[in-house]
């Protein structure tokens, strides 16, 4: 018979497997429609850290509470799944510019699917779904990156600044 211990050790690895698996697959299907990346602004590191203090911590309390130095296998390898999830995971305020297309917070968006696009400063700007976004792009970086766009959304170049 299976405890209810047993239970939750069993629905939590699951879900955290099925959370890193998903995650990945969406790594790797971000790179197949966008290409290597080029540049990143990935604003949330600061609370990963932090998310994975608190992974800590509540651990160490658990180890603590039951008297328990020496933390169980399992107990381990589920916080260190619930950490390799949580600093893999792309944040909600990511930005990432890859060769053909970018990644804003989870989606990813080939050039070709611009509505319209622009290179100002050190951004590249796009209209996708209609809104506005903006992925991290250095000026010297415009001129390589120019032809790729035009290339992909020809047309879609706005001319409002």
């Amino acid at each position: 018979m299976v405890t209810a211990l047993e239970l939750a050790y069993g629905l939590s690895f699951a879900s955290l497997g099925l959370g890193i698996a998903l995650t990945l697959k969406g790594q790797i299907r971000e790179r197949s429609r966008a290409g290597s990346r080029l540049e990143a602004q990935e604003e949330g590191r600061g609370w990963r850290w932090f998310v994975l203090a608190l992974l800590l911590a509540a651990a160490a309390l658990r180890f603590l509470a039951e008297g328990a130095w020496m933390p169980l296998p399992v107990d381990l390898a589920l916080l260190l799944a619930a950490g390799v999830l949580v600093w893999l995971r792309p944040g909600f305020h990511d930005a990432v510019t890859c060769e053909r297309g970018v990644r804003s917070g989870w989606d990813v968006v080939p050039f070709g699917e611009f509505e319209e696009w622009r290179l100002v400063g050190d951004h590249l700007r796009f209209r996708w779904g209609g809104e506005w976004r903006a992925a991290p792009l250095e000026l010297s970086r415009h001129g390589s990156i120019r032809p790729a766009l035009e290339s992909a959304a020809p047309g879609r170049e706005s001319r409002f600044v």
